[in-house]
């Protein structure tokens, strides 16, 4: 008996393959197309979408300065996205307002809300130049000029040598002012500092120093920048003479233990 032998032909997988391939490339397309269409979606309404306007400006920590100034500085209107508010900018603006040292800037997208936490400088004393008065703070920057007419911050300081100009928001390049007000400091250690009314700081240079009080005859005349250890020898004398120094001009206090009274 013969037998034979068939061959059996197996089916290519090829086009099952090339199916998976089909379906692969279909998905990537169809998820790049949702991609892009998401992208120009964000890009085209998200921007435009009151949804994402600032919809409150809070404040923290001002004194001086009106919320209408710092809103003003800040440049924040409803028509600015949330999402993309640039806080940078908006903190380089405020800080460009004289009384503002720092300000911090917070944006909650949750609520569309941002919050400006301001730290305000503050008034050391008030400069006389050309007859105008000017605020200034304990880093020398101009704070804003001042009515003839008001109450002036802190010692009127006069006399500064080779200042001109001063502008608001600019700093002062003065050795004499900054002598003047460490001066100013170490007097207000003095136990009788309260008892005594200053009318004027004459800075004239860092070695001569005068100040004129409403309660005494004669100026007092300081300098040399060792204003602690006069403001010692001050209150020395000040208590071994109850008060009253008998001087008529001045009371010059630059030379160590030499105080010099005329």
């Amino acid at each position: 008996m013969r037998t034979t032998a068939i061959p059996v032909h197996h089916k290519r997988a090829v086009p099952v393959r090339r199916k998976k391939l089909l379906f692969s490339h279909f998905v990537e397309v169809t998820l790049s197309l949702a991609l892009l269409l998401g992208a120009a979606v964000f890009a085209v309404y998200v921007p435009r979408s009151s949804y994402f306007s600032v919809q409150e400006i809070t404040f923290e920590n001002q004194r001086v300065l009106g919320e209408a100034d710092i809103r003003e500085a800040a440049g924040i209107t409803v028509d600015d996205n949330i999402l993309f508010l640039d806080v940078d900018a908006v903190r380089a603006r405020v800080e460009s307002l004289p009384y503002v040292k720092r300000c911090d800037v917070v944006k909650s997208i949750r609520e569309k809300k941002v919050h400006l936490r301001i730290v305000e400088r503050k008034a050391a004393a008030t400069v006389m130049l050309n007859n105008h008065l000017f605020e200034v703070d304990r880093e020398l920057v101009v704070l804003r000029e001042l009515s003839p007419f008001s109450i002036h911050s802190g010692p009127l300081i006069t006399s500064l040598p080779d200042v001109q100009v001063l502008e608001a928001g600019k700093a002062i390049e003065s050795p004499e002012l900054k002598a003047a007000l460490d001066l100013w400091q170490a007097f207000q250690t003095l136990p009788f500092a309260d008892q005594l009314t200053l009318s004027e700081l004459s800075a004239e240079s860092t070695t001569q120093l005068r100040m004129y009080f409403e309660e005494l005859p004669y100026e007092m005349r300081w300098g040399r920048s060792d204003f602690e250890t006069q403001a010692n020898r001050l209150a020395i004398l000040w208590e071994e003479m109850g008060g009253f120094i008998p001087c008529e001009y001045y009371l010059d206090l630059r030379f160590d233990a030499n105080l010099a009274c005329k």
